[in-house]
């Protein structure tokens, strides 16, 4: 890669943060706040200082320390595409040609879908001519075209009706990288979950690696959620064809703009869903007097993650304060430390969070 693509990747990069901050539903979203802020996340700490010096690395072309820099990030944000596509590229400028078709092949497991790109840029040159590149190109363009994303663990009993874990990305993502944050946790407790995909890409060529979810008239209305239900839809009816789901058991999750997503359709059709999970989540107030619990006297239960330095933190409390108000069973979790940014020490705190929403246990209050 030269240092003019590599300068444009990061700018793309930056660009993203620019649309996420104009966003309606992501006025406040704490996204890289160590750069602002004196308070933030270790993780925000380190995470910007490898991609600084990442991009210095690559600037001046010393790419053996951007391949250590960039193994650095991914370790950070394992399932970003991005970084993986960057870290394929530095290897493939040191000539390590098959650590650099992994990495590419991790990247479209995380949603990367820019075929041409994977086709045309340059330093891909040697790469290309690897056996297992042409498969990876029809990896990239079915990850292109496929719009919701199924997980069901290994050994799932078939015989027994499992719980549905639907759960929305948040702003910016993709459902291939975030369906990987509920794997874990699905295997734990055995569920089903399906991540549907942002209806409206952020970026523009052949990227597809960026989504958001996009109203049609912005405010949240039941007339804007249109969209959303009929992708809702369709996501319950993949998981029914491919395991047998327990209509009774079905909780939404969602992380930032996606649990904005998640939250707005539980309060349109409450009866539907035993439970929520949203963690760092998005919030109108202007839905508050819409709250109510399904008339079939079964009790949601809603569990709010918020997270110490986020600046949506104050959303995710107005929530909590909301559902608590109209008498839904509500669980607030702060994580101490963190950012706007998903825990790498998730899992555990999902597994609890799903288990309350399914009414397994309860959490202490």
């Amino acid at each position: 890669m030269n240092v003019g693509s590599c300068r444009w990747l990061w700018a793309g990069a930056v660009g993203l943060v620019v649309i996420a901050v104009s966003y309606p539903l992501a006025t406040k979203l704490g996204v890289f706040n160590a750069r602002t802020s004196e308070q933030g996340s270790e993780w925000q700490r380190k995470y910007w200082e490898a991609v600084s010096k990442a991009d210095s690395a690559s600037f001046i072309e010393d790419w053996r320390e951007a391949v250590r820099l960039y193994a650095e990030i991914t370790d950070l944000r394992p399932y970003d595409p991005v970084s993986r596509y960057y870290r394929a590229t530095a290897l493939a400028h040191v000539g390590r040609k098959a650590e650099s078709l992994e990495q590419l092949g991790m990247s479209v497991e995380f949603g990367w879908s820019d075929v041409q790109g994977l086709r045309s840029d340059p330093v891909l040159e040697e790469v290309r001519r690897l056996p297992g590149f042409d498969k990876l190109l029809e990896r990239a363009r079915k990850t292109g075209d496929e719009p919701i994303v199924l997980y069901v663990p290994p050994g799932l009993d078939e015989t027994a009706a499992a719980p549905l874990i639907i759960t929305f990305h948040g702003l910016g993502e993709n459902p291939h990288s975030h369906i990987r944050s509920w794997k874990q946790a699905a295997d734990r407790i055995g569920a089903v979950v399906v991540a549907p995909r942002g209806n409206k890409r952020i970026g523009g060529g052949g990227q597809g690696h960026a989504f958001q979810w996009a109203t049609a008239g912005g405010h949240g209305g039941h007339g804007d959620l249109l969209a959303f239900h009929d992708l809702l839809q369709e996501s319950i009816e993949l998981a029914e064809r491919r395991a047998t789901i327990d209509d009774h058991r079905v909780i939404l999750a969602g992380y930032s703009q996606g649990g904005s997503v998640a939250l707005a359709l539980l309060l349109d059709t409450p009866e539907r869903f035993c439970g929520a999970v949203v963690q760092a989540t998005g919030y109108s107030s202007r839905t508050i007097d819409r709250w109510s619990n399904p008339q079939s006297g079964d009790t949601v239960r809603v569990c709010v993650i918020v997270h110490q330095f986020d600046r949506m933190r104050p959303m995710g409390e107005e929530a909590y304060r909301a559902l608590k108000s109209v008498g839904i069973d509500a669980r607030l979790r702060t994580v101490t430390g963190a950012d706007h940014e998903l825990p790498l020490d998730n899992t555990a705190r999902l597994i609890d969070a799903a288990r309350f929403a399914l009414g397994l246990e309860s959490t202490a209050p």
